[in-house]
């Protein structure tokens, strides 16, 4: 017998419901299958029909394929047309599942109030039209149209005031158009004048984009539903219920278009929905395949996706949420069977067709796919539906369904791919390719980046590479089906499935067997997992993936070891001493690897056998052992155990058996390595990443044995002892803590986390440094100079308040709080480092603090805030130097100490009441403003005063404060600058070595102050003492005669005027400037010879060297002598003169004189130029103009 002779599917399914087209179709509603989910939401709906409710704005959300239609079809028909044996059926159900609800319902269908169904159907056009237009159609199908309130002539008032409003344009534009002005036009509507509105009519589609003029145009919307509702209390019906059937549809097309105004419109109409009363109710029920958030696209204006918000906050949502084995039951009410055909078809060879399903029903009962209640149901109900079938058609329907193709379609429908054309080439079952086929236009349409189109776009590829309608195909359609879905944990596509599966259908075993071997391993068109033997849908490039991979594995084993490969799997994974880290506010942890014999064997007691940077090694090991071979599970055991757990903070993992992974490690390696070198061939790189997947699978496995004590495939090894007790990741994790407690069990509490680490970001990088320059200043200012509570206070108060090093940084800043015992370890070993130190290097300290050594394990961040705690105790006791150079306490130091302790060094200085005394003194003689000054305040006042004095004063090596300038400096001075030079070098050996060495007093002499003061003084003084030797050396050049008394200026104007060729001869150059100088004298000698020095030396005096005070004098003595020399040759060789004279600006007739010279090259160019320059003007300047130019010319050179 036919198997399409036995199956009759049920004509009520085939056609999906239509909530506008069907409403008053007993039928319809007869037909609905009353399940427990279809009685729960139909009892929702109408709940806040029958009983007052303030939750009449509903959002119905559910897939294609769920029913919402026909239970809102149902529930308005309840409301409206009161026809109890309509509801027969479902009261029934009510009834039979003892919910109170079915006499409530049974009394509401047959006297009830009436609500008016108001139906919207997927309209697309703006929301103010759907629900005007769907009210008229409304009150038209029940007869009262004459509710619909407003006339035309209303209607196409109300659009003039809107246009005078909100469009003046397009009003002026119906002026020009009809000669109506607008008071016209609005007097003769007032008067229902029939001319006046046929005008406007004829008009508005031209104003209006060709749109045809409606009445509702206009019209507010709650107004219009508020006066309908009156009309209807008077006519017996209680309110209004709004349906907006597939309201998705309207978001998918139009939520971006959708102005404000709609959004504010749904808001305001779920409000007066929620506000109605008993008799005039008001509903709105939007029927969507997705919550509303799923819409709102983020790339919509700010203001509308604030808008969309706001209409689905005023919305209860009702998701339809179906128990799955009610899908079962309404699968089997579609499939429906002739009976007696069906009997004979189950008994036919004795029964074989029945055993047939009862075993496949067994087994995926065994398998807990189903369960007892609704195994039969699924194997005989939805029958021929292979059991996976009935599972996956409705899981697949939800996912992709759409009108057209859902469910229902597919068992009922006589279409293409239906279940009707499968049955003829069906065996026994209907396998899941051909629920796939039915979908695959669907799938083929989806989002071309979603996960359904990919599995697709496989398939598709996939199935180019096999016959049409094989069983091949069918694998490939099955696995595809099983892959949309993906719900793994219940049906995996394995390769034990799929036999089952197509054996069930019919297929010989060893047929089922050969066709998954060619799709594996000859066309290597589907891929078998080896982690967990699931086929994988893969795009074939016909490249040999398998033996590219092996032969690339075997050629890694010579290069790599398996520890290796599997470090480099565990990225980095670390265990962390949870309690510990809760308790002392740190984050401490275990760095985990494995090691090989080969490890383990060149491992030394003492050293850590995970070797990693300083920067990056955790305080533990956790050390996983990998064995090769089940003889090394016995060789390794003893050393492991006896030597390697013995290791201070060192957790020791050994599997309980051996197991086999280099295979999968190499392979796994070897994929890597092949899908980095594919490049751009996406195709080849996706093939070697399934191999990826796959064998990365197999070695997380593999690591989770040694780091998930709950698998109980490892032991535990701490001090050479086994831990039973490890038996959960929690209780490793306090064994760890337990470790810690015992190794740094003097580790401070700092609850900062930004600062309790190693390596600081940026910004706490740069709080830790204000709190250093806090701590290093002099004094301790209230609440260390901060303002407010940003992070360098939370810091502050972390490390030295809640430690009780100080009492309140805000009121107590200056007093000790109380100590934990914790913070008085690190700070004892700070100050003995300190007591001790002899240019020791700091790194010996940061050992100590940061090490196991003395329990203290203190991260790097908070190190440096305890140091400059701690130094500024002994701030003129101690020096800090950096390669051999001296560096003073401040922020920059030990930000940089604490990058670098190697390269920093300490020495504690034997420190006297007599040294502090003599740093006292000295620092007021260099002016040091400090209260308490330090050797590095007053190191630094000496650098800046000597980097002060002039250039002169520093450079020269003879006293030019004499009119000599023969005598070098006094030797004091020299080695004095000497000492200053090295300051920076070290501070200590000036101050209490160079400078008692220089002046021969001792320190804590009164005389050895008084011999440094009384030198500043004199080279504070050595410029001014230099210049007044150099005004008495320029005065005594020109005239030797000069009165002691007698000022420099005076001597230049008398030397001036007893040479009258100054008024008249052209001196140049050097000559030329010093003359200048010289007649600008001024009273001030010190600015006259200043200025007389830069004239003749281009330099300022504060500038100068030793050779320059000849130089100078030297320029004075060649320009005096070719003045004299001049005035000579005036008086005796005045025939071979020059001579030009002109009147000047201010009328006075002047005269310069100047010796002719040879003309050179050069000057016979220029000449030459000149003239050419001259010739080329021609006629456009006339012989006076040129003459003039010249002159001028001659006059600026003069």
């Amino acid at each position: 017998m036919r198997l399409q002779d036995v199956i009759v599917p049920n004509e009520d399914f085939q056609t999906s419901i239509n909530i506008d087209f069907d409403f008053g179709s007993k039928s319809k509603v007869e037909g609905l299958i009353p399940t427990d989910s279809v009685c729960r939401y139909l009892e929702e709906i109408l709940r806040d029909v029958i009983a007052p409710s303030n939750h009449r704005a509903k959002l119905l959300v559910g897939a294609y394929g769920k029913g919402k239609s026909h239970v809102v079809l149902a529930a308005l028909t309840a409301m409206w047309i009161k026809d109890p044996s309509s509801f027969s059926r479902i009261v029934s159900a009510y009834k039979d599942r003892g919910l109170g609800f079915a006499d409530t319902l049974q009394k509401f269908v047959s006297d009830g109030r009436r609500i008016l169904p108001v139906i919207i159907s997927g309209s697309t056009s703006d929301l103010r039209h759907s629900l005007l237009f769907a009210l008229r159609n409304a009150l038209k199908m029940a007869g009262l149209s004459d509710l619909m309130p407003q006339t035309n002539y209303d209607g196409a008032l109300a659009t003039l005031r809107m246009w005078r409003d909100d469009y003046p344009e397009t009003l002026s534009r119906f002026e020009d158009a009809t000669g109506y002005s607008y008071e016209r036009a609005t007097s003769l509507l007032n008067n229902l004048d029939t001319e006046a509105y046929d005008v406007f009519v004829e008009a508005y589609p031209g104003l209006t984009s060709g749109s045809s003029f409606d009445v509702l145009d206009g019209t507010d919307v709650l107004s219009v539903f508020d006066h309908v509702l009156d009309g209807l209390q008077a006519h017996g019906v209680s309110g209004v219920y709004i349906v907006y059937d597939e309201f998705s549809k309207y978001l998918e097309t139009s939520i971006g278009r959708a102005t404000v105004e709609d959004t504010r419109l749904l808001q305001d109409l779920a409000e007066a929905c929620n506000r109605s009363g008993a008799e005039r109710q008001l509903h709105l029920l939007l029927i969507s395949h997705k919550s509303l958030s799923n819409y709102i696209d983020a790339d919509l204006p700010k203001e509308k996706v604030d808008g969309w918000r706001g209409v689905s906050g005023r919305f209860d949502e009702i998701e339809m949420v179906d128990d799955e084995n009610q899908y079962y039951e309404l699968m089997s009410t579609a499939i429906a069977k002739d009976d007696k055909a069906w009997d004979e078809w189950l008994s036919e060879d004795r029964g074989r067709n029945r055993r047939s399903i009862e075993k496949v029903g067994e087994r995926y009962l065994k398998n807990g796919l189903f369960d007892k209640a609704v195994v039969e149901t699924v194997a005989f109900g939805c029958f021929p539906l292979h059991p996976l079938t009935a599972y996956l058609l409705p899981r697949l329907s939800e996912k992709v369904a759409q009108n057209e193709r859902t469910l229902f379609t597919f068992i009922c429908s006589g279409g293409d791919r239906s279940l009707s054309e499968a049955l003829p080439s069906c065996r026994l079952f209907v396998s899941p390719d051909a629920v796939y086929d039915y979908f695959e236009p669907l799938l083929r349409k989806e989002f071309y980046s979603s996960p359904l189109h990919k599995t697709y776009e496989l398939a598709r590829a996939s199935l180019a590479h096999v016959e049409r309608g094989s069983l091949e195909a069918r694998i490939i359609k099955t696995v595809a089906a099983i892959d949309v879905v993906g719900q793994y944990d219940r049906v995996a596509p394995t390769r034990q499935a799929i036999i089952e599966l197509f054996s069930d259908c019919g297929y010989p075993e060893q047929e089922v067997i050969s066709a998954l071997e060619s799709l594996v391993a000859g066309d290597s068109i589907v891929y078998l997992r080896r982690s967990n033997s699931f086929l994988k849908l893969k795009e074939t490039t016909g490249v040999r993936i398998d033996s590219e991979v092996t032969d690339r594995a075997e050629s890694l084993r010579s290069s790599l070891t398996c520890a290796q490969i599997l470090n480099k799997e565990m990225l980095g994974r670390a265990f962390y001493p949870s309690r510990y880290n809760e308790e002392r506010g740190i984050v401490r942890y275990f760095d985990c690897e494995f090691v090989d014999r080969e490890g383990i064997e060149s491992w030394k007691p003492g050293q850590r056998i995970i070797q990693r940077p300083d920067s990056e090694r955790g305080d533990g090991e956790i050390v996983a052992v990998y064995c090769s071979s089940p003889d090394e599970i016995g060789s390794l055991k003893l050393l492991a155990k006896d030597q390697l757990s013995r290791e201070p903070m060192t957790v020791v993992v050994f599997p309980k058996d051996f197991v086999r992974i280099d295979d999968a490690l190499f392979r796994l390696e070897a994929a890597s390595q092949l899908k980095r070198e594919a490049g751009g061939d996406a195709a080849l790189a996706e093939e070697y990443e399934i191999v990826v997947e796959d064998y990365s699978e197999i070695v997380r496995d593999f690591i989770a044995g040694y780091f998930q004590p709950e698998l109980n495939r490892s032991l535990y090894y701490v001090d050479g002892t086994r831990r039973n007790s490890i038996k959960r990741k929690r209780r490793l994790s306090e064994e760890l803590s337990a470790m810690c407690d015992a190794t740094y069990r003097n580790t401070p509490r700092i609850t900062s986390e930004s600062l309790n680490k190693n390596d600081l970001t940026g910004t706490a990088f740069s709080s830790r440094t204000k709190i250093i320059k806090a701590l290093c200043a002099p004094v301790l200012q209230r609440n260390l100079g901060f303002v407010g509570n940003g992070q360098e206070t939370s810091m502050a108060r972390s490390a030295l308040e809640r430690t009780g090093l100080i009492r309140d940084i805000e009121d107590s800043v200056n007093e000790p709080g109380e100590h934990t015992r914790e913070i008085d370890v690190v700070i004892k070993t700070i100050r003995d480092f300190i007591e001790g130190a002899n240019d020791t290097s700091f790194q010996v300290l940061f050992d100590l603090l940061t090490g196991r050594e003395l329990g203290i394990g203190l991260r790097r961040g908070p190190l440096p805030l305890f140091l400059a705690f701690v130094l500024r105790d002994y701030r003129d006791e101690v020096k800090i130097t950096r390669d051999g150079e001296e560096r003073p306490l401040s922020e920059e130091t030990l930000d940089d100490l604490s990058k670098r302790p190697d390269a920093y060094a300490l020495t504690r200085i034997n420190w006297s009441p007599e040294m502090g005394e003599y740093i006292s003194e000295l620092s007021r003689v260099f002016s040091v403003k400090s209260d308490s000054p330090s050797r590095a305040d007053l190191a630094e006042a000496m650098r800046l005063w000597f980097a002060g004095l002039p250039q002169m004063t520093r450079n020269c090596r003879y006293d030019h404060t004499t009119d000599a300038g023969k005598d070098r400096i006094p030797p004091e001075r020299d080695g004095f600058f000497r000492a200053i030079r090295r300051i920076d070098t070290d501070t200590d050996k000036l101050l209490f070595e160079e400078l008692p060495r220089v002046f021969g007093k001792p320190v804590g002499s009164s005389s050895l102050v008084e011999s440094i003061k009384a030198e500043k003084v004199a080279c504070d003084e050595c410029l001014s003492d230099t210049i007044k030797a150099l005004s008495s050396t320029v005065a005594e050049l020109f005239d030797p005669s000069a009165h002691d008394e007698a000022s420099l200026s005076s001597v230049l104007r008398d030397w001036v005027d007893s040479h009258p060729v100054l008024e008249s001869h052209v001196f140049t150059g050097v000559n030329n400037q010093i003359l200048s100088a010289m007649r600008a004298a001024s009273g001030d000698d010190y600015v006259t010879v200043g200025r007389i020095a830069k004239a003749a030396i281009s330099l300022r005096i504060d500038d100068w060297n030793d050779a320059r005070f000849s130089d100078f004098v030297n320029a004075l003595k060649e320009m005096k002598h070719e003045v004299e020399d001049v005035d000579e040759q005036a008086e005796n060789d005045a025939g071979k003169m020059i001579e030009i004279s002109f009147v000047d600006d201010q009328g006075s007739l002047r005269r310069r004189t100047f010796k002719p010279v040879a003309a050179g090259g050069r000057s016979r160019l220029l000449k030459n130029s000149i003239r050419a320059c001259l010739s080329e003007m021609g006629g456009a300047l006339s012989p006076e103009e040129k003459r003039q130019v010249v002159f001028e010319v001659l006059e600026e050179l003069c």
